[in-house]
C-alpha cells in the first residue's frame, strides 16, 4: 500500500515499486534510468530540493504532506504523505541513493472532508430547527452538550458543567420529577420521549421535547445514551 522508489544523485530512478509506478501512471520499468523531471515533471520542482537536501545533509524527512491536482497524471485531489531517507554504502558510509515512500491518503482526506461537510450540515439543521443534542456516559455520568443545546437553555457556550445536578437546576420546579424519571427510564434501556419546561434567564419559561435512546458497547451492555432537546416555542 506504500509507494517506494530509490533515486541517485542525478535524481534518476534506481528502483520503483508497482504502487508508486501506478501513482505516477507509468510502467515501473519505464522509470529506471530516467529522472523525476522526465517522469513526473508536474511535481519535480517540489521534490527535487528535498532529495538534494538529503544527499547533502544525510537528514531524513518524514510525512511531508502533499495535496493537489495533477492533471497530466490524472490525479484529482491527490493527497499523500512523503518521506525521504538517505541510503548509505555500508563500507564507506557514503550516501549513494535517497529512498522515498509515498503513502496515498486521498481516500482518508476525502472521507474526512465528507464528515466535516456532514457535521456542518447537521449543525446548521440543528440551529435552524432549534435542536440541541446531548450524550451521557453511563459509567462516569459525564454529560456532553452541543452549543445549540446551551443556547436553548440560555447558557453561554462552554458554561454547562456536564452534570445532572447542573442540568436539574435549569428545569422548572414542577417538572423536575418528570425530567429525572425520564432520565432514569432511559438509563434502564427505555427510549426517552417526554416534554418538560425549563427556566431560562429572567425566569423565562420554554417547553422542551426530549428524545433519546441507549447505545450498547460491543458486548451488548448499556454504555451511553444520546438524545436531543427541541425548543417547542421558538
Amino acid at each position: 500500500s506504500i509507494g517506494y522508489a530509490l533515486y541517485d544523485k542525478d535524481l534518476k530512478y534506481l528502483r520503483i515499486n508497482k504502487k508508486l509506478a501506478r501513482i505516477n501512471c507509468r510502467p515501473a520499468e519505464q522509470h529506471l534510468g530516467r529522472s523525476i523531471y522526465e517522469m513526473i515533471p508536474e511535481v519535480a520542482d517540489k521534490i527535487a530540493p528535498v532529495i538534494q537536501t538529503v544527499f547533502k545533509t544525510g537528514e531524513s524527512f518524514h510525512n511531508i504532506p502533499f495535496f493537489g491536482t495533477i492533471e497530466t497524471l490524472d490525479l484529482n485531489n491527490f493527497a499523500a504523505l512523503l518521506s525521504y531517507y538517505p541510503v548509505r554504502n555500508p563500507a564507506t558510509n557514503e550516501i549513494f541513493a535517497v529512498a522515498t515512500s509515498v503513502q496515498d491518503i486521498s481516500d482518508v482526506v476525502q472521507t474526512q472532508t465528507l464528515l466535516r461537510q456532514n457535521q456542518d450540515r447537521l449543525a446548521f439543521a440543528q440551529e435552524a430547527g432549534k435542536i440541541g443534542a446531548f450524550e451521557v456516559d453511563l459509567f462516569t455520568k459525564r454529560i456532553l452538550w452541543t452549543r445549540q443545546l446551551e443556547e436553548i437553555y440560555g447558557l453561554h457556550t462552554g458554561t454547562f458543567m456536564g452534570s445532572f445536578s447542573h442540568w436539574s437546576t435549569l428545569i422548572h420546579p414542577d417538572d423536575k420529577d418528570k425530567f429525572m424519571g425520564g432520565m432514569e427510564e432511559i438509563a434502564k434501556g427505555h427510549e426517552l420521549n417526554i416534554e418538560f419546561r425549563i427556566l431560562r434567564n429572567n425566569n423565562q419559561i420554554r417547553w422542551i421535547l426530549a428524545r433519546g435512546r441507549v447505545l450498547n458497547d460491543h458486548e451488548g451492555h448499556p454504555e451511553r445514551f444520546i438524545g436531543i432537546n427541541i425548543d417547542l416555542l421558538s
